[in-house]
Order: C-alpha cells, then structure tokens, then sequence
C-alpha cells in the first residue's frame, strides 16, 4: 500500500475510534449503507436533518465507516464556515483536511437566509459552481458515481423541530439521473442535548440514526408527480424529501412538515430569516410576517 494511503487510513482509524469513544451510536436500517457501499455506480444523495454541532460529525463518521468505497464525495458547505479567520476556524479547518487527505470536495454556497444585496452575486456564482461540478462528475458516473451529502435546512434548528428545506436539496432530484440513489438519515440525540459539540467520552452521548427508506431518483419525480401533478420547481421537490425524512422522526420534532403544517409548507408560506431583535435564525411566516414562535 503507497505510504500516503496508509496515511490516510491511520488518520481515519484514528477519527472512528475517537468517535466511538465518546458516542454510544445506534444505526436502524444499516443495511442501506452496505447496499450503497456495493453499488458505486450509482450516484447517491444522502441528506440529515440538523440540530446539533454533532451531527456534521455523525455525517463523516457514516461515510467514513459504512461508505468507504464511496470516495467520490461532495459536500456542499456554508461559506461561513470555510473561514479559517471566521467564526468557525476548526470547521474551515476539518474541511481543508477532508479535502487534502480524504479528496472530498466541499463546494462552498450561500443559504438564501444570508443572501443581502452585496453577496447576491456571489451566492448565485457559488450555486453555478455547484451545478457545474455535479454536471461534470455526472458525465462519466459509471466510472466513480459521486456520493451527495448535505444538511438541507441549512442551519441547526435550535428546537430539534425540521426547519424549511433549501431549494438545494430539490435541485439534486432534478440533477441526478433516475436510477441514482435517495437516502434520508435522521440523527436523534437525549432531549436534554445542546446545540452545541455534545462529544463525551465519560458518558458516551447517546445517539440514534435511522435511514431510510432508499428510493431512486425516478421513484422519487413519479411519487412527487402521484402526489402533486404538473410542472414543479426545485422547492417542491424539497418539502417533498424532508416530508419523507419526517415521517422517522416524533411528531413533536416533525416541525415545518408536521400534517398540521404540510400543507403551508408546499405552498412556501415558510422560510428562514435572521431575527434583527436577537441575530438567531428563525422560521418566517410570509402570509402573518412575524416569526413563528419556538413552540410550533
């Protein structure tokens, strides 16, 4: 084995036995994983909700363990936190090192909550360089399909309870081909968690990860079209995935894409918005214009 793959591999031992170290991790429906990790011609999209500093973590001990013949990974990220002089350094600096030692690439984007009249050009240059990557690992996939992993909410939800989806996440099902590959990850931490790094090897940190269920790409178009006919944007089929994704989370956490709540939802009578009074994120209301309160 060439000496820089036998690197690589120590420094990923190293990361899944920390992990493990201060995680008590459960995964239900396992078998997914071994299933994507077999078929790599297939392009996968894999999508978590976000509610914790763990759950980026969790992402990469997945891949790392349970995919690790899926190399050909893309990762889109805030620009925020690709800053090694911002507010998140030791996250601009993981993502240098994913790059450098795993080949991951990290694509950087602008979620719309951030979006202001100086960065808009930016934000949409950003979104080109995305769908110009994804077009182009998508030419030859059958040679090294990419995996997709991202946080479609864009931001950790400060209750647990699902956020708005991005419209990202539904431009992937207009992207990638039919027979690529669907599957949604739900990461449940103790009610009493923070939205913080919660690692603990003391006490290991409960953690339970439910997957599923896998669907393809052309299941996906012909559910979304069974269940809304006509013509749909990227946002449709957004709200459309997260619906899937919620149905493996309580009701109390099912927020935005709560039955009680679905169907404003598809209509995009939600969105993320920086609240002026305290400078958090907060799920917007356009018909009310005010912020929904933490209870919904």
């Amino acid at each position: 084995m060439p000496l820089k793959e036998r690197i690589t591999q120590g420094i990923v031992e190293v990361f899944l036995n920390q992990i493990e170290r201060g995680y008590r991790i459960e995964i239900k429906n396992q078998n997914y994983f071994s299933f994507l990790n077999e078929n790599l011609t297939s392009p996968c999209l894999l999508y978590f909700n976000h509610q914790t500093g763990d759950d980026v973590l969790m992402m990469f001990y997945l891949l790392l363990k349970y995919l690790p013949k899926r190399r050909n990974v893309i990762i889109p990220t805030s620009l925020d936190y690709l800053r090694l002089l911002g507010k998140n350094p030791h996250y601009a600096l993981g993502v240098r090192l994913a790059e450098s030692i795993l080949g991951y690439q990290m694509p950087a984007v602008i979620q719309s909550y951030r979006l202001t009249e100086e960065n808009q050009k930016q934000g949409q240059e950003l979104s080109l360089d995305l769908f110009r990557l994804l077009k182009d690992e998508l030419k030859h996939y059958e040679l090294s399909a990419p995996t997709v992993a991202l946080f479609p909410e864009g931001h950790r939800s400060s209750t647990g309870k699902l956020l708005p989806a991005e419209e990202g996440l539904g431009l992937m099902v207009r992207i990638l081909p039919d027979e690529g590959l669907v599957l949604p990850v739900v990461l449940s931490y103790p009610e009493d968690i923070s939205s913080g790094l919660n690692y603990n090897p003391k006490i290991r940190t409960g953690i339970s990860i439910c997957c599923g269920p896998l669907a393809t790409v052309g299941d996906i178009r012909k559910q979304g079209e069974d269940f809304f006919p006509g013509k749909k944007k990227s946002a449709f089929f957004s709200h459309f995935l997260m619906w899937q994704l919620a149905k493996n989370l309580p009701e109390k956490m099912q927020g935005v894409y709560h039955d009680d709540f679905l169907e404003r939802t598809f209509a995009g009578d939600f969105e993320l918005k920086i609240n002026p009074e305290d400078n958090r994120v907060g799920v917007w209301d356009k018909v009310s214009n005010s912020f929904l309160p933490d209870i919904y």
